[in-house]
């Protein structure tokens, strides 16, 4: 059955698809192919941010749905890393988070820092959960929570707070 929107959906997904196929098919190892997919996820939310406005809220809502896609496949894999590689993924995602936070204070517009900057440090930090937890969860290889689950719960509660952005709240 087609639900309504579904083909937009699909037609604006194909480019970040491929996106996405070209970093996994670059010769690095797999934990840069991590990082580089969680940052092009973030993408469209710092471009957005940057440029637009309100309209940020829209790319961020974007940014949510590339960052979902980017992770779900490497969600296993984070279980596989040593600790210096579960480092370097985290030290590049908050370095981006950090450096886009910076640009967005020297550019005037330090109230998108709560509004995009936020949301994908928080979609990020579920995206990336297993790296963050300690030796002994760690050690157990799995998810209390399966991760579709809380990112999805996590986008609803984001998705709720860009729709009252673009709809005028403060």
């Amino acid at each position: 059955m087609l639900t309504p929107g579904s083909h937009w959906v699909e037609n604006s997904i194909k480019p970040f698809d491929s996106l996405i196929g070209r970093i996994d098919r670059l010769p690095l190892a797999s934990h840069w192919k991590i990082a580089l997919r969680t940052i092009t996820g973030a993408v469209p939310a710092t471009v957005g941010s940057l440029i637009l406005e309100r309209g940020a809220a829209i790319t961020t809502l974007f940014a949510l749905l590339s960052m979902f896609i980017a992770a779900r496949p490497f969600q296993e894999e984070l279980f596989q890393l040593t600790p210096g590689q579960r480092f370097t993924i985290g030290a590049i995602m908050q370095g981006h988070l950090l450096a886009w936070a910076f640009a967005l204070n020297l550019s005037g517009q330090a109230e998108q820092i709560a509004r995009t900057t936020g949301a994908i440090a928080l979609a990020s930090a579920v995206a990336l959960w297993p790296i963050y937890v300690s030796k002994t969860a760690y050690q157990k290889k799995r998810r209390r929570v399966p991760f579709a689950t809380a990112y999805g719960m996590l986008v609803c509660l984001l998705g709720l707070q860009q729709i009252s952005i673009l709809m005028g709240a403060k």
